[in-house]
C-alpha cells in the first residue's frame, strides 16, 4: 500500500516494508492503519518490519507509541528493524526501541541490508 507519506509492501515471506516518503507526524490512526495493513500482508502470521525512515522526518506521538506496545499489536510482530540516518530519527528509534525492549527486539541500523540480514535471523528463529 502506498500513500503520500509512506510506502507499505510485503518486502518478502514475513517482512514487511513501510517506508517513509516524506516528513510524517504518525498518530494513533496511522498506527492502526498500518497495523491492519501488516496483517493483510502478513496473512495473519507472525511477520517482522523494516521501518526506514533515513529520508524523511519521522515524528510519533505518545499515543501512538503506546499502540505499538500494546498485547494486540505485539501479537504478530516479532521483531523491527529501524532504518536511520538523522539523529532526530535516531533518538525517536532509541526511545521506542526502551519501551519494546522487554516486549519484541527493536533495532536501529544505518543501511537496509544489515536490517534485512538481521530480520531474516529474527524471522528464522521466530
Amino acid at each position: 500500500m502506498a500513500s503520500d507519506q509512506y510506502l507499505q509492501q510485503l518486502l518478502e515471506p514475513g517482512i514487511i516494508l513501510i517506508r517513509s516518503l516524506k516528513d510524517i507526524e504518525a498518530d494513533a490512526d496511522m498506527v492502526h492503519a498500518l497495523h491492519i495493513r501488516n496483517l493483510q500482508l502478513s496473512g495473519g502470521a507472525p511477520f517482522v518490519v523494516l521501518l526506514d525512515v533515513s529520508k524523511a522526518d519521522f515524528q510519533i506521538n505518545d499515543e501512538a507509541i503506546k499502540l505499538l506496545a500494546s498485547p494486540e499489536f505485539l501479537a504478530k510482530r516479532m521483531a523491527t528493524a529501524i532504518i536511520v540516518e538523522s539523529l532526530a530519527a535516531r533518538i525517536i528509534g532509541n526511545f521506542f526501541k526502551r519501551i519494546q525492549a522487554t516486549k519484541r527486539p527493536v533495532k536501529l541500523f544505518n543501511n537496509e541490508e544489515d536490517a534485512l540480514a538481521w530480520l531474516r535471523e529474527i524471522s528464522r528463529v521466530g
